[in-house]
């Protein structure tokens, strides 16, 4: 404990924050029920470390009478998103969720793993700006009798459900569940959320044409939705790409000259000094991606993909005679960013897979927890499988 700072304690539904006294690193703390519900939240979270989406576990105990988790900074929870938005989301909101969501479950079914109780509370955004896109499952029930991967999906089905019809709270949803209320279809989604609540076992490519359906029929212009912006990001989208390449360049010069004869001082700039740097790329990216969903895109060694991977190697080289902590700050936050980029710039996802298997070797190397270590070859071995589906694809679906 004497590792952290708690600055914030968690309460019911509530998080709390911290910092890490030797990265400097600001952490969220959950409060947790009892012993056993701790228990197996530590258990997911160390089972299915390196998933996207998946926050990377630090420390637990109990603390003042509360049994608490220690997990990587997240943003609002999706109940203060949903607040936020006045209680109502538009449709490719809630299908954006539907895609992150399923996504997640299978990712986590995968490890032979339930969720449980899937809540607004248990869902959240990412912190970081550019991983504001992608949605954190941070919260696990324990199993209670025989729980089943098709009460996870129907828990995501009551999930949606409650975001259809913006009830004041979720606690209010579920008595009216219980009282049988009458509630409002929902639209585009209806025939999507029948099929969770119907109990029947997962079939994910089948769930995921329908989300691909549900696209088309809303012809969105836009993939993803970020739920919230900073004033860094929203001065960001003013600029021109130029301009912005300009930004990248000068940061990263700036950087290099401050580390040459110094190298101890890279590590006081993280995180800001790197999550600058990603905050750039990500922009970059997204404006810069290709118009067309279907298709994967070979890229030349001087566009951005190949750019962004000479970069972060830079910064992998240059923390290699740091303690393995700091190490593994700065491989956690560049491992997660390819997991954003994995989702929302699907054309280069090749590529992506590359890095990302490429980045979970590295981290399975700088990993002391024995088990973490284990999870770490299962996620080599899903990324390996994943370039491989990549890799037999039909030459047509390879644009230059």
């Amino acid at each position: 404990m004497e590792s952290w700072k708690l600055l914030k304690l968690p309460g019911r539904d509530v998080a709390g924050f911290g910092q890490n006294l030797t990265t400097g690193e600001d952490v969220t703390l959950t409060s947790h029920e009892d012993e056993s519900a701790l228990a197996y939240n530590v258990f997911a979270l160390n089972a299915l470390t390196g998933g996207p989406g998946i926050p990377i576990y630090h420390w637990h105990g109990k603390h003042t009478n509360k049994y608490i988790l220690i997990i990587d900074l997240r943003g609002p929870s999706l109940e203060e998103v949903f607040e936020k938005h006045g209680r109502e989301f538009r449709a490719p909101t809630l299908v954006y969720l539907a895609e992150q969501l399923v996504a997640r479950l299978q990712y986590i079914h995968g490890r032979s793993i339930t969720v449980g109780k899937l809540t607004p509370y248990s869902c959240s955004v990412g912190s970081q700006q550019w991983r504001s896109p992608q949605l954190l499952i941070d919260r696990f029930s324990p199993p209670t009798g025989a729980q089943t991967f098709a009460q996870d999906l129907n828990s995501l089905g009551e999930l949606l459900l409650y975001f259809c019809n913006g009830f004041v709270t979720w606690e209010q949803f579920q008595v009216a569940r219980k009282n049988s209320h009458p509630f409002t279809p929902c639209g585009t989604l209806s025939v999507f959320v029948c099929e969770l609540l119907s109990q029947n076992p997962p079939e994910y490519p089948r769930l995921k044409l329908m989300i691909e359906h549900m696209y088309n029929s809303l012809d969105v212009p836009e993939r993803f939705l970020p739920f919230y912006n900073n004033e860094r990001f929203i001065s960001a989208r003013i600029d021109s790409s130029g301009v912005l390449f300009a930004h990248l360049e000068k940061h990263l010069a700036k950087i290099g000259c401050e580390v040459k004869g110094n190298q101890s001082c890279l590590c006081e700039m993280v995180p800001s000094s790197l999550g600058l740097i990603l905050d750039l790329y990500y922009e970059l990216f997204i404006r810069l991606r290709p118009r067309h969903w279907k298709g994967l895109y070979l890229v030349r060694a001087h566009h951005l993909p190949n750019r962004l991977w000479r970069d972060l190697r830079w910064f992998i080289t240059a923390t290699t005679k740091e303690s393995t902590i700091k190490q593994k700050s700065f491989a956690d936050m560049i491992y997660s960013f390819l997991t954003v980029l994995f989702e929302t710039v699907p054309h280069y996802r090749i590529y992506w897979t590359e890095y990302l298997l490429s980045q979970a070797h590295r981290q399975r190397e700088l990993e002391v927890d024995f088990n973490r270590r284990q999870a770490w070859v299962s996620t080599i071995r899903h990324w390996e499988m994943e370039l491989h589906r990549l890799k037999a694809m039909p030459l047509e679906w390879l644009i230059v």
